[in-house]
């Protein structure tokens, strides 16, 4: 079965919104590593993969990284953590309460998104559309 919750964070269903999102399960720091991406990749790019280098995609495993939506103002950041073992990690960019929904910019790693989509993360600087760094 796919881990959906560690130390910090729990992908939790909302029916009403008709999607997963991730909820912070305690308080989480500046700076803190809250999830690892799985070392599954592939040169597919896909509506869920995770764009990690040119022609190099993080797969879809069913586990909480796959739900952490998308925000125009994110409170997370995706980060190598060590190149040299292809470790990939979220990390707070601004303090987390509990509770908070987590969520990282597509864009900042996604250089062509499969499926573009309308954002309504409701931002101040929401850019609308969500389409690639390339095609901004």
């Amino acid at each position: 079965m796919a881990k959906r919750r560690n130390r910090w964070l729990q992908v939790v269903d909302d029916p009403k919104r008709e999607v997963f999102h991730v909820l912070a399960r305690r308080d989480i720091g500046l700076g803190q590593v809250v999830c690892r991406l799985p070392k599954v990749f592939t040169d597919t790019r896909d509506r869920h993969s995770i764009e990690v280098g040119p022609g190099r995609h993080q797969a879809f495993t069913d586990e909480i990284d796959d739900y952490i939506n998308h925000s125009c103002d994110p409170n997370l950041e995706l980060v190598v953590g060590d190149a040299e073992s292809d470790e990939y990690v979220f990390r707070a960019i601004k303090p987390i309460s509990v509770g908070d929904e987590v969520s990282w910019d597509y864009e900042t790693f996604e250089s062509v998104l499969q499926n573009p989509f309308p954002c309504t993360c409701g931002a101040v600087n929401c850019r609308k559309m969500i389409v690639g760094r390339d095609l901004r």
